[in-house]
């Protein structure tokens, strides 16, 4: 698909009859318009400006991301869209992709809910908008966008009038309603509930139990240091590297720990404490009417026999309830006990669009190395040599570093 350079950047239509295309470099001097859009925008809380701030602060300097930041205004002066995209070389390429990395479940832009509307419904619409945005970026070989919901808030994205394939994970929410307690008894039946009462009865014998949320630094910091040890222990035993350990990554996280103690951040801490110890700790994120269930851990030593990490789920969900919240978002991951929870599937699809001769190999590559993944992901028997085999490799990495 070919989206040839134009200035012409009018969609045809009377509602959008021509739209401003402008770019800048400096996430900073859209502070403003992009919090104030985030109120309204179609989008994902990956999205908001305190999280993708903290990313470009931290996390694209150190992949070689140089951060780009596309707006389309209307004739009344009303912002459209905003599009977070970042530039890189990827197999001697000039890629386009979104921001937020591994850090973001889902990928996207902010829309204007009835423009969103218009490009889903209007091929031309859509042609005009991708002609805009590239032209305005200049120099692209290859669009490669990754891990876009296929459904934004009831409109089909529009993205999915390009050539897609399915990310190599799903992702899963639940509907919380209509209170806790029918919810939580329609998901468990009488056995696991009664399991449920008896470990965190037993829990309780090893210290009194308290639901924390972080109100302040050295809380969200205790809080933090915990997920980061617990995640390291419980990947480490599936052969999976620390994914705190690339540069830039964990500062990204305490950045964003030590601004959830303000009350209008979309960043939450919170943990299960037995006694003076974190038996479960989460990063979660709140924004518009959902809870998403982002980093989640528990003390795999002491406590793991009385499912603290559920249990800490379990008052997430009663704190969701208790705000009004209509959704809780397990985001991005196929692990099996989803299944008991969601009865919402949220589809991801990537895109590899060539824009260029040199494009074309790397948009090839793309594709190529997302249909490996995702078929080895969906057999049981490869996926669980590939997990065997990372459990020995990085066994064998910590002895030669011994």
């Amino acid at each position: 698909m070919n989206y040839a350079p134009t200035r012409d950047f009018s969609s045809g239509t009377t509602a959008f009859a021509r739209v401003q295309v402008a770019t800048t470099r400096d996430i900073e001097s859209l502070e403003a318009a992009w919090r104030q859009f985030e109120t309204t925008a179609v989008c994902h809380v990956f999205q908001t400006y305190e999280v993708l701030s903290a990313w470009c602060r931290h996390v694209a300097p150190k992949e070689n991301i140089e951060p780009v930041f596309v707006t389309g205004t209307g004739e009344d002066g009303r912002l459209l869209y905003l599009l977070p995209l970042g530039t890189r070389r990827k197999l001697a390429s000039r890629t386009v992709e979104w921001l937020g990395g591994d850090q973001a479940d889902y990928h996207g832009g902010l829309f204007d809910e009835a423009y969103l509307r218009h490009l889903a419904g209007d091929r031309s619409a859509f042609d005009a908008f991708m002609t805009g945005f590239v032209e305005a970026i200049g120099g692209a070989d290859v669009l490669h966008f990754a891990k876009m919901p296929t459904d934004l808030r009831g409109t089909a994205n529009p993205f999915l009038q390009l050539r897609t394939y399915p990310n190599a994970n799903g992702a899963h929410a639940t509907r919380l309603e209509p209170d806790w307690n029918t919810y939580y008894e329609s998901k468990r039946g009488k056995g696991w509930r009664r399991t449920d009462r008896s470990k965190e009865r037993q829990l309780s014998e090893h210290g009194e139990l308290s639901f924390v949320i972080a109100e302040d630094r050295a809380t969200a910091d205790a809080i933090l240091d915990a997920i980061f040890a617990q995640k390291r222990e419980g990947l480490a035993r599936i052969g999976v590297d620390d994914m705190f350990a690339p540069p830039g990554v964990a500062d990204f996280y305490r950045q964003l720990a030590h601004g959830s103690v303000d009350p209008d951040s979309v960043v939450q801490l919170s943990a299960l404490y037995c006694g003076d110890r974190i038996a479960a700790a989460n990063f979660g994120l709140v924004f518009a009417d959902t809870y998403y269930y982002v980093l989640h851990s528990y003390d795999l030593d002491t406590f793991a026999r009385y499912s603290p990490g559920r249990q800490l789920m379990y008052r997430l969900m009663q704190w969701s309830f208790d705000k009004e919240l209509a959704l809780f978002d397990f985001t991005i991951g196929d692990e099996g006990y989803k299944d008991n929870w969601c009865e919402v599937p949220i589809e991801l699809v990537d895109s590899a669009v060539a824009l260029t001769s040199a494009g074309a190999a790397t948009s090839g590559a793309f594709r190529l190395w997302q249909r490996t993944k995702r078929g080895i992901k969906q057999n049981d028997r490869l996926w669980s040599a590939v997990v065997e085999t990372r459990k020995a490799l990085l066994n064998l990495r910590r002895g030669d570093s011994a």
